[in-house]
């Protein structure tokens, strides 16, 4: 399998970063065959052996782009539920954290509100106050100078990495 080749630069107040896609080919917005169906297999029928697969092009992806290497942590983005260890997010940053050799800090990003899933809603702009606020860094000075991979399963709207 090939890595994908798109990286969305994104920028958030003082945090600024890259959106990594791995699901929709350079060029064009159909999706990738492998990555749409391992996606799909994640998320929507739970299988959780796609989590490894979909680590593993994720983890090509930041070891083939010199700009991501000096990752030094990987951070899941929380869950909706806090207490759900087999979110697609979760698993998915277990397994590229394994594959890239860089600790998970599961809890250095915490959900800070109740929220809905993002799936669930309809409109951008209910994606932005469902996940306005809703989360914040529990140790800010852990990562303090360091780059952090923020882990997320899918980048729609862009409201929850904003």
């Amino acid at each position: 399998m090939r890595p994908p080749a798109l990286a969305y630069p994104i920028s958030t107040g003082e945090f600024r970063g890259w959106a990594l896609c791995i699901y929709r080919r350079p060029g064009g917005d159909a999706p990738t065959e492998t990555a749409a169906r391992l996606l799909h297999a994640l998320k929507y029928a739970g299988d959780a052996t796609a989590a490894r697969r979909l680590a593993y092009l994720m983890a090509r992806l930041v070891r083939d782009r010199p700009y991501l290497q000096p990752c030094k942590v990987v951070v899941p983005v929380p869950p909706t539920d806090p207490a759900d260890d087999s979110s697609p997010a979760v698993l998915l940053a277990h397994a590229i954290s394994g594959l890239v050799g860089r600790p998970m800090a599961r809890a250095l990003v915490s959900s800070s509100a109740e929220r809905v899933p993002q799936k669930e809603l309809a409109s951008g702009e209910e994606k932005s106050r469902n996940s306005a606020g809703a989360f914040e860094v529990v140790d800010a000075e852990a990562i303090r100078d360091r780059r952090v991979l923020l882990v997320d399963d899918i980048f729609d709207s862009g409201a929850t990495m904003a």
